[in-house]
């Protein structure tokens, strides 16, 4: 958003109040109403660069306009959508998510941990760690240790 506010969720009735002096917004009149949508909302998240927002719109037809319950369920489910977009921009890029437990086990082999002091720190069993390793190995494409650590500094 130009404001730079990005967790302020706005309805087009209070975009409208603060943007042109006839009332309305360009998009709005030009490519929404002709649709038959009369309100829309919009949900600004963190597109990942500098200066680059994602925007989410909900659109509403002809009747109430949408409610401040309807807000506060979007402010709850906006870190859902920054997860997912982020998961799918990843994915789109060819970076593999990486489930908690695995970047935690991942972050002890960067420390220079073995598999043992692995296991004790996370309190598991050396096998469930190596598992870990395993599962991480297959995600990455990789085969050693090292190459998880390089390939994942990478995506970074």
């Amino acid at each position: 958003d130009r404001t730079g506010d990005l967790t302020t969720i706005a309805r087009s009735a209070d975009r409208v109040a603060h943007s042109s002096p006839h009332g309305d917004s360009g998009m709005l009149v030009d490519y929404v109403r002709p649709l038959g949508f009369e309100h829309d909302i919009v949900v600004c998240l963190h597109a990942g660069a500098p200066q680059r927002t994602l925007r989410v719109l909900f659109f509403r037809g002809p009747g109430s306009d949408f409610s401040d319950r309807d807000i506060a369920v979007l402010t709850l489910l906006r870190p859902h959508l920054q997860a997912a977009y982020i998961t799918a921009e990843r994915r789109r890029n060819g970076l593999v998510p990486l489930t908690p437990r695995q970047r935690e086990v991942l972050q002890c082999v960067e420390a220079g941990y073995t598999n043992r002091q692995i296991a004790r720190r996370l309190f598991v069993s050396e096998g469930t760690v190596a598992k870990h390793l395993e599962n991480v190995f297959q995600r990455l494409g990789v085969s050693s240790r090292t190459a998880a650590i390089a390939k994942v500094r990478a995506q970074v």
